[in-house]
């Protein structure tokens, strides 16, 4: 486990290179991983821990839903599935969105009135894409310009809310700590739901890593003089745009 919970230093992005690889290969779209990517995750996480005493811990953590154990493989995509809480109809959950049927055992009463409720903790403390709602999905990234090959909150896309910050606060809330601002985590099971998610998102393409163009629409490599106005570029990666 986690003791100090500090990613400050967290050194993990060589998957750019990995990304350029496959960009030489002729791939020209990459995609996030979808409720598939994170449930592995959270396979391999329960298959790390099974037969210790911290399986024990995790299944009392997650508790039950609709009569079944959850699993840090089961529950991997609920930071997911709260993208169906619609906050500008009045905080209803709709799977319309993010149809998903890793999401349907948290879609019974209590399961929606748990997201909804975190929705809605988490909807104005902080900026998400230009508007001062929907914070909660800031939480699943880290505009990182490309050409950085590790983390530091003095970066540009770097913020208090990203999702290295993310990941700091559910270890916080995990060893027994309030969450940190702008994070309102109300349990350890939520914490716990949060984090498998958040590592997955950490490791994913297209959430760690964003391409910075200038005014003339040309990728700008990483300087001190790159203003956090200038348009980041995030939806495809080609290798024409990943060179300087």
């Amino acid at each position: 486990m986690l003791k100090n919970g500090n990613f400050e230093d967290f050194k993990g992005r060589s998957g750019f290179i990995a990304l350029a690889i496959t960009c030489v290969a002729g791939v020209g779209q990459i995609y996030g991983w979808g409720a598939n990517g994170h449930q592995t995750v959270g396979a391999i996480a329960d298959s790390l821990i099974s037969g210790h005493r911290a399986a024990k811990q995790v299944a009392s953590v997650l508790g039950t839903a609709k009569g079944t154990q959850l699993s840090l493989f089961s529950v991997a995509v609920w930071a997911d599935c709260v993208r169906n809480v619609k906050h500008d109809k009045g905080f209803v959950y709709s799977s319309g969105g993010f149809k998903e049927p890793a999401c349907a055992i948290f879609e019974d009463a209590p399961g929606q009135i748990e997201m909804i409720d975190y929705a809605k903790r988490n909807n104005s403390n902080c900026e998400y894409s230009g508007n001062n709602t929907e914070c909660h999905k800031a939480f699943h990234f880290a505009d990182i310009p490309f050409q950085h090959d590790d983390y530091s909150s003095t970066y540009l896309g770097a913020n208090d809310h990203d999702v290295v910050h993310a990941i700091n606060a559910c270890v916080a809330v995990l060893q027994g700590h309030p969450a940190p601002a702008p994070f309102k985590i109300a349990s350890q099971k939520e914490a716990l739901m949060l984090l498998v998610h958040f590592v997955g998102d950490l490791h994913q393409p297209l959430h760690v890593g964003a391409i910075y163009l200038n005014a003339e629409g040309k990728v700008r490599c990483v300087s001190t003089t790159l203003r956090h106005s200038e348009t980041k570029f995030t939806e495809y990666f080609s290798l024409s745009l990943a060179v300087c």
